[in-house]
């Protein structure tokens, strides 16, 4: 009995190793900002919202970060809408 946990334990063990990644070979990536963020409208809030409202499903405001007259404001930059929970 104590073989097979044993050999059990080793096996699972063996598994879960990751083969050595050489560095050199991974893809080049890059976080890509925009500069020019266009916010929204406060109609175009509303009307989006709306659009959620009336499909059934839950509107989820998407907010950036700007800087406006020196202090950090949060503006609207899209709306999307998600499943509602418990209806």
């Amino acid at each position: 009995m104590k073989k097979l946990i044993l050999l059990t334990c080793g096996l699972l063990g063996a598994c879960s190793s990751s083969p050595y990644v050489d560095n050199s070979k991974l893809p080049d990536t890059a976080l890509l900002v925009e500069k020019e963020l266009t916010q929204m409208s406060r109609s175009q809030l509303i009307m989006a919202v709306q659009e959620c409202e009336s499909s059934g499903l839950r509107p989820s405001v998407i907010m950036s970060r700007r800087k406006i007259n020196g202090y950090l404001s949060d503006v609207p930059v899209d709306v999307t809408c998600l499943p509602r929970f418990g209806k």
